[in-house]
């Protein structure tokens, strides 16, 4: 039990003594949009208290500003007013614990400074991390693979099995609604672009920094309701779940795996330290990156560890990626579309290819210009018709051949066929994609990616399961020497 115990604490009186005091966060409602809170003092459990009025408490942002008053001008446009800027970030939910102070003991001006995180509540934070230790188990995927490690929420303290747990990350954790997300983007099997380990309690002290939204209430049928307020102003039948908001993750790495190879030089296999495995690189800990996520699975994602920055939308239907050698993969599930009020330059060293399921069409206002170095070949499976406005001629420094059969209406030498136009082996598809270079660079090199005549099929995605990380790091294995 903690030494400060809602339930047998009362209403203070106002105090006149400045604080801190921990105080539990008791109604929301604010007219103001201030980010006023109604708190209730939380004395020592047998210490003295007396009945009285809730207080109000003001919002304090560790930053926040706006312009002078004093500059505004008489006009209601933008230029004379004042603007506001800073970090906005309230409220907790009713029932959490905050730390007010008073300024000069005067209740009227109470602030609330800061909030003390309920005991073991921080598993999804700040980067909603993935784990096997899941109550329902592993999830099947709609493409029928198994996910063992998940997304998942915090465990539930009312459940008798977890009444005095010994190590709350271990504790099986009910799967968060995000799983269907990653699955429904292809990337839950992913260790990179789709599931995290970043949570507060991966490691002590942490090295996950972040900010995670609670996200909007979920009104949904059956969903979670409850009472909030004192009788006066008592809140009834509220929503009380959330449906998870967005992450902001600055992940410093888990020391516990270990890249063995740089991303641009092999395959994603870790060393796991603590089943003493050797090998790994100790400036490429597992995980570290910088990644905002939404609540509906719009990523930007800055992987160190991959070195690797890869950009989606929420449904996986586009993606973008850049990679360690230099490789930029784009995938789009409908068009993708360039305009340009002036040039649009292409240019490579070595091969330019196009391949379309149907047609290709390219049109100019003026001329369409094409030069060869050497050979130029055009081939058709059917007719091949060349109309021309006005003159049409054909210049050859050596001889002109035609071939046809049945007739050619004029002399020729025997033509010869030309040579088939090849096809991009490469070509970025829907998750999950085995073909992104992180998962085998040596087979993805420009010598493997040279455009051939009929390119093999893609093969399935299975690099995900072979290179996933197979120890599951909150199992705490062996455990903390404080466990």
């Amino acid at each position: 039990m903690s030494e400060y115990d809602s339930t047998q604490s009362t209403i203070a009186q106002p105090d006149p003594k400045p604080g801190p005091f921990l105080a539990k966060v008791v109604s929301l409602v604010d007219p103001t949009n201030m980010g006023i809170l109604e708190v209730e003092i939380l004395r020592p459990v047998g210490g003295s208290s007396s009945e009285g009025q809730l207080h109000q408490v003001k919002y304090m942002s560790p930053f926040y500003g706006q312009t002078n008053v004093i500059y505004n001008g008489q006009g209601t446009d933008y230029n004379n007013t004042q603007k506001s800027y800073g970090m906005w970030m309230i409220p907790p939910d009713p029932g959490n614990t905050v730390i007010v102070i008073f300024i000069d003991g005067d209740p009227k001006r109470g602030y609330w400074i800061g909030c003390v995180p309920d005991e073991n509540m921080d598993f999804m934070t700040p980067g909603l991390a993935a784990t096997e230790a899941v109550v329902e188990g592993a999830y099947t995927t709609s493409t029928g693979d198994t996910a063992t490690r998940v997304p998942v929420a915090e465990y539930n303290k009312k459940d008798a099995s977890n009444s005095s747990p010994a190590d709350s990350t271990t504790l099986q954790k009910p799967t968060h609604p995000f799983t269907k997300v990653l699955d429904a983007q292809g990337l839950l099997l992913d260790d990179t672009r789709g599931i995290t380990t970043s949570s507060a309690r991966r490691e002590a002290p942490s090295m996950v920094f972040g900010i995670s939204t609670p996200g909007p209430l979920d009104k949904q049928d059956g969903a979670q309701t409850g009472n909030y307020g004192k009788a006066e102003h008592l809140v009834t039948g509220a929503p009380v779940s959330r449906l998870g908001g967005t992450t902001f993750v600055m992940d410093d790495g888990d020391d516990k795996f270990l890249r063995k190879q740089a991303p641009g030089d092999g395959p994603p296999d870790y060393a796991a330290v603590e089943e003493n495995e050797t090998g790994g690189d100790v400036t490429r800990p597992h995980n570290e990156l910088f990644r905002i996520r939404t609540r509906t699975g719009h990523q930007i994602l800055l992987h160190n560890t991959e070195d690797l920055i890869y950009i989606t939308n929420s449904r996986g239907t586009a993606w973008i990626e850049l990679t360690s050698n230099g490789k930029i993969d784009i995938y789009s599930e409908d068009s993708i579309s360039v305009h340009t009020g002036n040039d649009i330059n292409f240019s490579a060293d070595r091969d330019i290819n196009f391949s379309a399921g149907e047609n290709v069409n390219i049109t100019a206002g003026t001329n369409i210009n094409q030069q060869a170095g050497s050979a130029w070949n055009s081939t058709s499976g059917t007719d091949s018709k060349i109309t021309a406005g006005a003159d049409a001629h054909i210049l050859s420094g050596g001889t002109i051949a035609l071939d046809g059969s049945p007739d050619v209406h004029l002399n020729s030498k025997k033509a010869t066929k030309a040579d088939p136009a090849l096809k991009p082996v490469r070509v970025p598809q829907t998750e999950p994609w085995a073909g992104h270079e992180n998962l085998d660079p040596a087979s993805v090199t420009p010598d493997n990616t040279m455009a051939v005549e009929t390119p093999a099929t893609p093969s399935e995605p299975a690099a995900f399961k072979k290179y996933s990380t197979s120890i599951d790091t909150f199992a705490r294995n062996p455990p903390p020497a404080n466990s």
